[in-house]
């Protein structure tokens, strides 16, 4: 399955038609910087706890039908942070999206995650 730029768009809250958007070339800044803005806020440890609570119990159904079994009925801050760790890494891996939320779910500091040395 193939996820084309527009559903992606559409999923993340956007209606973009896929001939794009006709600006004023006068405006490109306004939108450049504000789209830039808005992408920079995008973070998955500001995604709600229930919102990531039904993700981890979706998740935990699919899995259990998979196998045959129970699914899942507890939910705790590690399976929580686990998830987030998740989602980051598909970002990163699948929409190279940089994830400093992957040092801050690990506890890591940012410099160290990034290779530098201080």
């Amino acid at each position: 399955m193939k996820l084309a730029p527009v559903e992606i768009l559409k999923h993340l809250g956007f209606t973009v038609p896929v001939e794009g958007v006709d600006i004023n070339p006068h405006d490109a800044f306004l939108h450049v910087t504000t789209l830039q803005a808005v992408g920079a806020t995008m973070n998955i440890m500001a995604v709600p706890k229930e919102t990531l609570e039904g993700l981890h119990f979706g998740m935990a159904g699919l899995v259990s039908a998979w196998r045959g079994s129970e699914p899942a009925t507890t939910v705790n801050e590690e399976s929580l942070a686990k998830l987030q760790m998740t989602i980051a890494s598909l970002l990163k891996v699948y929409y190279q999206r940089p994830s400093p939320e992957l040092a801050s779910i690990r506890g890591v500091d940012q410099a160290e995650s990034s290779g530098v040395k201080s």
